[in-house]
């Protein structure tokens, strides 16, 4: 009995203490917020940076003003910035900028930041600090934006991943690096389309993940690419020691990143391989129906789309050129750890070399190189490049062929030429456009913008060369 008493005194006691608390500030209950998170970005060039950030309105009465203060590695607490004027709903979000920027040195450091005296209240239920690590480079490195179209023949809206993944690579030839990441026909690259299909928010076909970062329709690539490409990159990324085999097709080439702060990391290193202007007829001992196309703009009830709106809604598959094909990961989706150390150092470089031996499938001529570098933590790509095979080594197995300029605004010349040649221009349905022989001169200047083919049979070689014409 007696314990039943104290429990009770208990009770009333704690009922009688809240009232007081609740009497005194308001209603403790009905005010509440919390920093959701720090919105400055990971990486950021060294000087004065924005301290961003979203709060959450957690009670039941709107947010009207609050204080924000934040610390640098635990130092002197900057001025007081109050926000007031506000109408934050319960449940709803506000994203706060600190009105005094902080002055961050090249290195790794922490940042918190907190709020308080919420509508004036001081007794207010608040989560209200946040850390997070920003890291500062020292100087601005080439950011190229990494694209992986999940894709697949068998999949009609893909159309749309074609069309945007070629208008990328036009309007942006320097700095968009795409892959085309087959699944269910006879491109696939198990482990590419093991990894893209189950990244996380992956939906379905056709999604583009852009630098890991952004998962999205294809028509959004330009949105998502001016997107990342304001993204300060930590790492640069270079491809260097390329060497070609053509006895025994071994190719040989070396990814190196160089960091571009001091920091501690979790960074993995990775190559590639894709190729542009796959056919079926380069692997005819496979059923032709899986490198048809199918097609659901065929007809034009979906609207145009870079000109499949004209073609039948199962293109054959001696028709289809396919482009950015994944063929090869050197290491994985996640690249390989251990190359680049924990510790990172402002202006040290790190390499990986690889060797692959390439299939008589591929067209080694039409090979591209990849490099990138993926942060394990976030699982994003922080940088990336791509190369041709033989961009800077001799073409021996091409008669030493080099066409350019190479984007061209029309006038394509060819070096190399010392016999008698036959010139074939494709596009991108494998369209003869142009024909020429005995020259070293190609005019293009009459076509529309876009990826072509041009095939030079010339000296016991047939090689053929994609050229992108952006006038």
């Amino acid at each position: 009995m007696k314990k039943i008493i104290s429990l009770l005194s208990l009770i009333v006691l704690f009922t009688t203490v809240n009232a007081q608390i609740i009497s005194q500030s308001g209603s403790i209950s009905n005010i509440g917020a919390h920093i959701k998170s720090i919105n400055t970005p990971d990486y950021v060039v060294a000087g004065n940076t924005n301290i961003t950030g979203t709060i959450n309105n957690t009670g039941t009465t709107a947010i009207t003003s609050f204080d924000l203060t934040y610390k640098v590695d635990g130092g002197a607490t900057s001025t007081v910035c109050s926000l007031s004027g506000l109408y934050i709903a319960p449940n709803a979000t506000y994203n706060f900028t600190h009105n005094v920027s902080a002055n961050l040195s090249v290195g790794q450091h922490s940042v918190e930041t907190s709020i308080s005296n919420i509508n004036g209240s001081n007794d207010a239920i608040t989560y209200n600090v946040t850390k997070k690590n920003i890291t500062v480079v020292s100087s601005v490195v080439t950011k190229r934006v990494f694209c992986e179209e999940a894709t697949g023949t068998w999949c009609g809206y893909c159309v749309r991943g074609i069309v945007n993944m070629d208008n990328m690579a036009i309007n942006h030839p320097n700095d968009w690096v795409g892959v085309a990441v087959h699944n269910g026909d006879p491109m696939k690259l198990p482990a590419w389309d093991g990894g893209a299909t189950t990244f996380p928010g992956f939906t379905g076909f056709p999604t583009i993940i852009v630098d890991r970062t952004i998962l999205t329709d294809p028509s959004n690539a330009e949105t998502s690419y001016t997107t990342q490409k304001a993204v300060v990159a930590p790492v640069d990324v270079a491809i260097e020691n390329v060497s070609y085999n053509s006895s025994n097709k071994l190719l040989n080439f070396t990814i190196k990143a160089t960091s571009a702060t001091t920091a501690t990391v979790n960074w993995n290193i990775n190559g590639a391989l894709s190729e542009m202007d796959v056919t079926y007829d380069q692997n005819p001992s496979v059923d032709s129906a899986g490198y048809q196309q199918h097609n659901y703009y065929s007809g034009g009830s979906l609207g145009a789309m870079g000109g499949f709106e004209n073609l039948p809604s199962v293109i054959p598959a001696n028709y289809m050129h396919y482009n950015f094909v994944g063929r090869a990961l050197m290491s994985g989706f996640t690249g390989v750890s251990g190359v680049i150390p924990t510790s990172v150092t402002d202006g040290t470089s790190y390499s990986k070399s690889y060797t692959y031996l390439i299939p008589s499938t591929m067209d080694v001529a039409n090979v591209y190189i990849i490099g990138f570098v993926i942060d394990q933590t976030s699982g994003k790509v922080l940088n990336s490049i791509q190369t041709n095979i033989f961009a800077g080594i001799p073409e021996s197995h091409t008669a030493n062929l080099r066409i350019y300029p190479n984007p061209s605004k029309g006038i394509v010349t060819i070096d190399g030429l010392n016999t008698k040649s036959k010139i074939t221009v494709t596009n991108l349905f494998g369209e003869t456009v142009k024909y020429v022989e005995n020259t070293n001169t190609i005019d293009l200047s009459n076509f529309a913008n876009g990826i072509y083919f041009v095939k030079i049979d010339s000296d016991n070689h047939i090689v053929t060369k994609k050229i992108i014409l952006n006038k």
